[in-house]
C-alpha cells in the first residue's frame, strides 16, 4: 500500500520507494458515453483472447473477462481519476493489474536502457495476469502519471494495422488500469476510408485527472482535428498525455499519413513495417527516407519499429536484416531508434 500526502507546494503526492512517483487513484468511467462501434451489440469484430491468454467463460457470456451484454461499452469515451485524499491508503492492486507493470512501483533497480536488458527476465504472476519482470533493471509502469512526467505535453503516435491497434487498445486500458478488456473495432469499409483514434489524458493541479477517447472517420477525405495543444497553466491544467492511432497497414499508406507525426508534435512514433500487408516487399526504401527525415527535423523524436513474422515467410529474413542494420549502432539517429521482431 501507498499513502497519499500533501507536499510543501500544497499538491497531493505519494510516498513510496520507487523512482517512478505517482498520485494515482482508481480510474472510473464518466457517464455512459461510448462510440457506437465499441458497443458489444454494434461491433463488427471482437478480440477476446482465451485459454492461457485471457479468461473465457464456458457458457460464452464473458469474452476476455468482459460481459457479453449488448449495451456494454468495450472502450468508454471518458473517465476520471479523483484527487487523492491526504492520509488515505491506496491499495496498489486497485490501480494496475500485474501485466501492466505494477511491481515496478516498488523496484529499486535502475530503468532498463536497452531492449536486450529488458528482454533478460521472466514472467511472474497468475496465468492471465502475468507481468514481465527484467532481471537487472526495471520497466516503467503503464500509467499516465509516470509516462507524462517532466513535460507539459507528451504525444505518442502509432501507425499500422490491427497489431498496432491492439497495442493502442491495450495501452489505453493500461493507463486506465482496466483489469479485463476486449477489443471491439470497426469493419473493413470504415477502415478503408481512413480512421484515427485520439486519446488524451489531462492532469490538474489537485492531482485529479480526466481522459477522453475520440474516433475520427473518413480521414482520407476529411482532415480530423484530433488534438489541441495542451493548455498547461490554464484552468489548473498541469500536463497532458496524448496517444493517437492511425489505420495505415502498408508502407505507402503510412507514408501518406506520416504528416501527423509532425502535426501532433510527437515524442514517440510506433510503427510496423507492413507486416502481412507487405508480403512481397521487404522494406520500401522511401519509407526509411521519410522516417529519417522526421528524425532529422525533430531532435527529440524517438522511433520504435515493431514487426511480426506471420505470413511473410518470403521476406521476413531480408526485412529483419534491413531494419536491424537501419536501427543499429552505426545508423543515423541510432540512439533514438529501436527495432523489435516478435517471435512466432
Amino acid at each position: 500500500q501507498i499513502v497519499a500526502t500533501t507536499n510543501e507546494a500544497g499538491r497531493n503526492g505519494i510516498h513510496q520507494s520507487s523512482s517512478f512517483p505517482t498520485a494515482m487513484t482508481p480510474w472510473t468511467p464518466l457517464g455512459n458515453e461510448c462510440h457506437e462501434e465499441f458497443r458489444i451489440a454494434n461491433t463488427t469484430k471482437l478480440h477476446c483472447g482465451y485459454g492461457k491468454v485471457s479468461p473465457l467463460s464456458e457458457d460464452g457470456h464473458l469474452c476476455g473477462g468482459v460481459p457479453m451484454i449488448p449495451g456494454f461499452c468495450a472502450l468508454p469515451k471518458r473517465g476520471q481519476w479523483k484527487a487523492p485524499i491526504a492520509g488515505e491508503e491506496i491499495d496498489m492492486n486497485d490501480l494496475l493489474p500485474r501485466r501492466f507493470g505494477r511491481s515496478n512501483y516498488q523496484s529499486r533497480l535502475q530503468p532498463c536502457k536497452s531492449v536486450s536488458s529488458f528482454l533478460d527476465g521472466r514472467y511472474e504472476g497468475e496465468s492471465f495476469d502475468q507481468e514481465w519482470v527484467p532481471s537487472s533493471c526495471s520497466s516503467i509502469p503503464l500509467d499516465p502519471y509516470t509516462w507524462s512526467e517532466n513535460k507539459c505535453q507528451t504525444t505518442i503516435t502509432m501507425l499500422g494495422d490491427s497489431h498496432i491497434r491492439n497495442l493502442f487498445t491495450a495501452t489505453i486500458n493500461g493507463f486506465r488500469g482496466v483489469r479485463y478488456f476486449a477489443e471491439a473495432h470497426a469493419g473493413d469499409a470504415i477502415k478503408e476510408s481512413g480512421i484515427v483514434y485520439a486519446y488524451e489524458w489531462r492532469l490538474y493541479q489537485n492531482e485529479s485527472a480526466v481522459d477522453r477517447l475520440d474516433v475520427h472517420l473518413n480521414v482520407n477525405q476529411k482532415h480530423p482535428d484530433a488534438f489541441e495543444p495542451c493548455p498547461c497553466g490554464v484552468d489548473d491544467v498541469v500536463r497532458c498525455l496524448r496517444v493517437g492511432f492511425i489505420w495505415a497497414p502498408s508502407f505507402r499508406e503510412q507514408a501518406f499519413q506520416m504528416h501527423y507525426v509532425t502535426e501532433w508534435d510527437s515524442d514517440l512514433v510506433i510503427v510496423e513495417p507492413g507486416n502481412a500487408y507487405e508480403r512481397n516487399t521487404a522494406v520500401w526504401p522511401k519509407w526509411l527516407v521519410i522516417l529519417d527525415e522526421l528524425m532529422k527535423e525533430n531532435k527529440h523524436l524517438h522511433l520504435g519499429i515493431v514487426a511480426w513474422p506471420w505470413n511473410i515467410e518470403n521476406v521476413v529474413k531480408e526485412r529483419t536484416s534491413i531494419l536491424t542494420n537501419w536501427t543499429g549502432p552505426e545508423a543515423s539517429h541510432s540512439t533514438r531508434k529501436s527495432f523489435w521482431l516478435h517471435k512466432s
